[in-house]
């Protein structure tokens, strides 16, 4: 079935049609090849605190399933990530416009809220009812989480960097996962995943923390740019 779906975007990107630049009147100078080229720094916060949070993601990547076995929900273990991508495409259209309109700050916080409760309700689960109701709590939760850190790494970047500014975050998060998978299965083998999971729900609490500090709290470019002209006129 991978094979079928991968060929099929094989297929959807050839169809792909990228408008050529314009030619420039004077030659670009790229810079010299070096290991910052390959990063934007502008999405190094938000990227970190999204691999704070995959570590999370995850555990329920690699386990859900063994832990579903675990508490004899196995019919229903298939189950989980059907409903978590639905409860996900019903609440993208939504939280879209609400990151518009209001910032991500109205959009992070309850959702780290959320998937921290789903990660509660996911190590307390003893049925097929509040198991699949975790499954739709942490798509809710964690669903919309990871494309607003993407969406806030792109806004920071200035426009000729945001193909950069992409890459770098994806590749600290890629970080979390494998990370995460690693460690997260170390702990597994000296615990049962209902401990593992109701500590991962205070876990992702932290994460809360974690994005005040790093992004919260950093200065905005206008704030940056009044700063400046501030120091700018006292000299």
């Amino acid at each position: 079935m991978t094979v079928i779906v991968a060929f099929g975007a094989l297929i959807t990107g050839l169809t792909v049609k990228i408008a050529k630049p314009e030619v420039p009147d004077q030659m670009v100078i790229l810079p010299a090849f070096s290991l910052k080229s390959l990063i934007e720094p502008s999405a190094v916060s938000i990227a970190i605190v999204g691999s704070f949070l995959a570590i999370v993601y995850s555990a329920l990547l690699s386990f859900v399933s063994v832990y579903a076995n675990e508490i004899n929900l196995t019919e229903v273990s298939s189950l989980f990530f059907v409903v978590y991508a639905i409860i996900l495409l019903m609440s993208r259209p939504f939280t879209g416009k609400w990151l518009d309109q209001y910032g991500p700050n109205v959009i992070v916080f309850p959702s780290i809220v959320l998937f921290a409760f789903g990660m509660f309700v996911l190590s307390q689960s003893s049925g097929a009812i509040t198991f699949l109701v975790s499954a739709g709590m942490i798509g809710l939760g964690w669903g919309t989480l990871f494309p607003t850190f993407q969406t806030i790494a792109i806004q920071n970047a200035a426009p000729r960097k945001r193909g950069l500014a992409t890459a770098t975050f994806l590749s600290i998060y890629d970080i979390g996962i494998a990370l995460g998978s690693f460690l997260v299965g170390l702990i597994a083998a000296k615990m049962d995943f209902s401990s593992l999971y109701l500590m991962c729900s205070f876990y992702v609490l932290i994460g809360a923390i974690l994005y005040y500090l790093l992004q919260v709290r950093k200065p905005t470019k206008q704030e940056l740019n009044v700063q400046q002209s501030l120091q700018v006129k006292e000299q």
